[in-house]
């Protein structure tokens, strides 16, 4: 039986491995199609399987179809972002950091889908901040989300880092947890006027970590930004700097710092204290010691090497918990909700929220109870 070969166009192909800065060779490993293969693709029209096609959509984050022709451009919604990375710990791979703006770009728009299913409109992400006044930004952020209106509770030993998302993603701010790949950065932002995308990178960055980076890429997003950060806390930016100050300001407020911080205390019961009315992370609390200069560098170095070994460690390996550590419980629970209501087949839900053929089919009825 002859295998079934299907058109594709040659300039569309190389138009889209140029958008990616991807090469025939990068893209025949992504692919596990032969190099020669690529490369006649690139002249021949008629090369690949259905199949095979489909895989080289995927590595190039565009829809099957728009490689069929070159009459249509299959345009990206791509914010320009602002590089805050130090330049010498990160990789030259311009197709992995195309490839992950095009992965959260694709949580976004499967995200909106899901909402537009259930007749419910996507809120528009109103947050204006001053840029020029910390106080007030941190004022503008705890108001805009009600962080201190919410009852919060930790989960899963992760320091009320997931309370705070939780609270975030009500506004339809889309919050991933991403941690497989060092990126040299402790997290990025997308700044959309609906729907803007927090990713936080969890690679070297403790559950108690993660809320001051996550309260930091808001600011960003308050001002209009979309930045993909460096280490927090290690850059000599103003405006990295001032993203630090606001943060510290929203998850310990000054002022219930000064009311609660004893000199007398060691900083482990001072954290404790002001943790009891703030319902903060403790290494937030500590890196805002720092930014108030109650402690110094050295001592919140120290503090956080001491706290990390004592923080469990989250969701675990299965592939229902990786599901929600990714994508969050709210942005699941409307997955899982659309689909209850048939407005997308259980196939669909399956594909948005990442199960493929390989997992075990246990594995999304377990994510459906852990969410209901």
């Amino acid at each position: 039986m002859a295998i079934q070969l299907v058109d594709h166009s040659p300039i569309a192909l190389q138009r889209y491995m140029t958008d990616m800065s991807l090469s025939a060779d990068e893209l025949a490993y992504l692919t596990g199609i032969s190099n020669n293969k690529i490369n006649k693709a690139l002249e021949e029209n008629n090369v690949f399987k259905l199949s095979q096609l489909e895989n080289i959509a995927k590595a190039l984050y565009v829809p099957t179809v728009y490689l069929t022709t070159h009459d249509f451009f299959y345009e990206r919604n791509n914010p320009e972002l602002i590089e805050f990375r130090n330049q010498v710990n990160i990789s030259e791979d311009k197709y992995k950091e195309n490839a992950l703006v095009q992965e959260f770009c694709l949580v976004r728009d499967n995200y909106i889908s899901v909402i537009e299913s259930l007749d419910e409109e996507v809120q528009s992400f109103n947050l204006q901040l001053t840029g020029e006044n910390p106080e007030l930004d941190a004022k503008l952020i705890v108001e805009y989300f009600g962080f201190y209106s919410h009852s919060k509770k930790t989960k899963n030993s992760d320091d009320y880092f997931n309370a705070w998302r939780d609270i975030v993603e009500l506004k339809d701010v889309i919050v991933i947890d991403r941690g497989r790949e060092k990126f040299g950065s402790d997290g990025m932002c997308l700044y959309f006027n609906a729907a803007p995308v927090i990713a936080i990178f969890s690679s070297g960055q403790s559950p108690s970590r993660k809320l001051f980076t996550l309260i930091h890429e808001i600011v960003h997003l308050g001002l209009g930004e979309s930045v993909f950060d460096g280490h927090l806390l290690e850059s000599n930016s103003k405006l990295e700097k001032y993203c630090d100050r606001v943060a510290g300001y929203v998850v310990a407020p000054p002022q219930i710092v000064n009311e609660s911080f004893n000199k007398a205390l060691n900083l482990e019961d001072n954290i404790l204290l002001i943790r009891k009315k703030t319902k903060a992370s403790k290494a937030a609390i500590a890196i805002q010691l720092k930014i108030l200069g109650l402690i110094n560098q050295n001592q919140l170095n120290e503090y956080l090497d001491y706290i990390k070994p004592k923080e469990g460690g989250g969701f675990g390996s299965k592939k229902e918990n990786m599901v929600l550590k990714y994508f969050g419980h709210s942005f699941v629970e409307k997955v899982m909700s659309a689909m209850w209501q048939d407005q997308i087949s259980s196939n669909i839900a399956k594909d948005i929220l990442g199960f493929h053929k390989k997992s075990k089919p246990s594995a999304f009825k377990e994510l459906q109870q852990k969410v209901f």
